[in-house]
């Protein structure tokens, strides 16, 4: 009895400073509001046989990163999502990054990646960032390119524009429609 008494405690000890984060998924300003980080990078390196993506971390649109390069287990994601989101880590293709700092730390305690027009939430590691899912109804808040959110980002967090309101008439992507997005361009090519 004690020990699931203490089993259940410790889940809930790590999982409360996700559920801010989690709650922010619903809007683009509750996304700025509850990131501590938010930088532009690229995809520098893909291993489809070890299913994982190598980010590099380029300029910082909001606080300071801890990261020059960030090692993504894609293969750790739920069920398809890893393989959806193996498709679309391009090398060369730009990427935005969130993330929210673990307590007393610099490092990422849970963050997100937009990859060719959707997020990914990961699970940041000292070793290795994974994959938990595609966040298949966050199309709703943003759906344009990695570009045009660094672009509105920047704008957003400057006070010269306002963060849109999300768009509930959108259906949530689904693996027929992520299957269907073609690749992402590389840094400074025109997204189809």
């Amino acid at each position: 009895m004690k020990r699931r008494l203490l089993a259940v405690l410790a889940a809930v000890v790590l999982a409360t400073p996700a559920l801010g984060y989690i709650e922010a998924l619903k809007s683009l300003k509750g996304l700025y509001a509850e990131t501590d980080v938010i930088a532009r990078g690229v995809v520098d390196a893909v291993s489809v046989e070890k299913k994982v993506m190598i980010v590099k971390v380029g300029k910082t649109l909001k606080g300071k990163t801890a990261y020059e390069r960030i090692k993504i287990n894609l293969g750790a994601g739920d069920g398809w999502h890893g393989d959806a989101a193996l498709k679309h880590a391009v090398v060369g293709a730009p990427v935005a990054l969130f993330y929210h700092k673990a307590e007393n730390s610099d490092k990422a305690g849970i963050g997100m990646i937009y990859v060719n027009r959707f997020f990914l939430t990961v699970q940041p590691d000292d070793e290795m960032w994974r994959l938990m899912r595609i966040e298949l109804g966050m199309n709703k808040v943003f759906a344009g390119t990695v570009d045009e959110l660094t672009e509105l980002s920047g704008k957003v967090l400057s006070g010269r524009a306002k963060a849109p309101a999300a768009n509930d008439d959108w259906k949530p992507y689904t693996r027929e429609i992520l299957d269907a997005l073609p690749p992402p361009p590389k840094e400074g090519e025109k997204w189809p």
